[in-house]
């Protein structure tokens, strides 16, 4: 299965001039659906007119024998985010280039950020650690002993010390109002913390818009107020993620979406379902109005006479 061009143009555009409902947006698709390559392709449309910040699939580590006492706290490059889209970057290797040198690390800046970062991950995953410096197995205190960071904890912690420091950069320049990509935030995470992590994030950067891809039920049935990006080989689809509250409903979407049982309804029935869906929700592409115009020159049922007048009165 691929993806086409056009449409991940129009969603790039969708995204960039803010004409879907919500600030925020959920991406599902199967694999090679386009959802990295959408991500990809606003976060390079948008990088010079727009405060972005992006966190591809493979920056989910965090070495705990890499943390300096020393509290470094460098100034913001956008060598962080040119570096991620470089294609032998690109969800390949671990980055954090903020000063240009591409030997960089994400715990360079642990010290500077610990309080914060401490703070956000008690509040989310309700533990705490404390770093054991000179620990050469990488181990840390936490309330009930001293263990190593599951890659769950990592993930979590790698999220939102990038967070704290990019949105302590947008402060001290007085400007809160942020984009936030991210490829496959529930990389790692339980289904617990998969369901938590989207509404965590909207309450503790609510100035941040977040432009997500996940694979996680969980995690759509928990967010509010997103727009539902569904992705395939036809094209894509948009929902609002406050119809898709329940285990049931969002489990359907992802059968049909991983193609695991056969869809019910005829094409004719499934194009407009889409096309009702991109103009309730504002995302009406030129390849929906080369669909819609074909339906003129096909037999239609009478139900489905009155969804076409639906959208053409919408």
């Amino acid at each position: 299965m691929g993806y086409w061009p056009d449409t991940i143009s129009d969603l790039v555009e969708c995204l960039e001039k803010e004409k879907l409902v919500y600030r925020d947006t959920i991406i599902i698709g199967d694999n090679s659906s386009g959802k990295s390559y959408l991500l990809k392709s606003f976060v390079r449309k948008v990088l010079a007119q727009k405060n972005v910040y992006f966190i591809d699939a493979v920056n989910r580590g965090f070495d705990v024998t890499k943390v300096l006492r020393l509290k470094e706290d460098p100034p913001y490059k956008r060598t962080i985010i040119d570096t991620r889209l470089q294609d032998d970057y690109f969800n390949i290797k671990d980055s954090f280039n903020c000063y240009g040198t591409a030997t960089e690390r994400i715990e360079q800046i642990y010290s500077a950020y610990e309080e914060k970062a401490q703070s956000l991950f008690r509040s989310l995953v309700k533990d705490e650690f404390e770093i054991l410096y000179g620990n050469s197995l990488g181990e840390v205190r936490f309330r009930e002993g001293i263990g190593l960071l599951s890659s769950g904890y990592q993930a979590i912690l790698r999220i939102l010390l990038e967070l704290s420091y990019y949105n302590n950069i947008l402060q001290k320049a007085n400007n809160n109002e942020a984009w936030i990509v991210i490829d496959e935030l529930d990389e790692f995470l339980s289904p617990r913390f998969a369901s938590a992590i989207m509404p965590f994030l909207k309450i503790s950067f609510p100035h941040m818009n977040f432009i997500v891809a996940t694979h996680s039920i969980d995690l759509v049935m928990s967010a509010k107020d997103a727009n539902l990006i569904v992705l395939d080989s036809k094209g894509y689809e948009v929902f609002d993620s406050n119809d898709y509250y329940t285990f049931a409903d969002v489990q359907k979407l992802f059968l049909k979406v991983f193609r695991l049982s056969e869809p019910q309804a005829s094409e004719i029935d499934a194009i407009l379902r889409r096309l009702l869906n991109n103009r309730i929700n504002s995302a009406w592409s030129h390849k929906d109005e080369e669909d819609f115009f074909a339906l003129g020159n096909m037999q239609l049922s009478a139900s489905q006479k009155l969804i076409v007048r639906q959208i053409k009165e919408w």
